[in-house]
């Protein structure tokens, strides 16, 4: 008994369209996004994952300290520890710097009296030459 096709001639063969896998939007490198993520000390911070290419904020939950964790592209790390403090009061107006030491400096009065004792010096060189 031969086996023939049991297809229809008129069919056209059916053949299932191939799924794309479906792209996960991910935060823009070098962005610091996500929020603050607490960790207990500098060895949690060292163990936390970031992926290629991110930046995290860290913040240290036993002690005064954040952490700044950056990844490059091939996905090496590099932690940034800082220190911060509360402030209060006027510690956060402008500081006021010193008025700075003048005495290194001419004024105009003397700058043209300096010129004016030259001035006679240099045309007496000028007929010498």
């Amino acid at each position: 008994m031969a086996y023939g096709n049991y297809f229809p001639q008129g069919y056209p063969y059916y053949q299932p369209m191939q799924q794309t896998p479906l792209q996960t939007q991910s935060a823009p490198s070098g962005n610091m996004s996500g929020g603050i993520n607490w960790i207990q000390g500098i060895e949690a911070a060292k163990a936390y994952p970031v992926a290629a290419g991110s930046t995290v904020l860290l913040m240290d939950s036993e002690s005064s300290h954040l952490y700044i964790k950056t990844a490059d592209q091939s996905g090496m790390p590099s932690l940034r520890v800082f220190e911060y403090t509360e402030v209060t009061g006027r510690e956060h107006a402008p500081e006021k710097k010193d008025a700075p030491d003048m005495s290194m400096y001419v004024t105009h009065e003397e700058l043209e009296q300096a010129l004016a004792a030259i001035a006679p010096k240099k045309k007496e060189a000028k007929k010498n030459e």
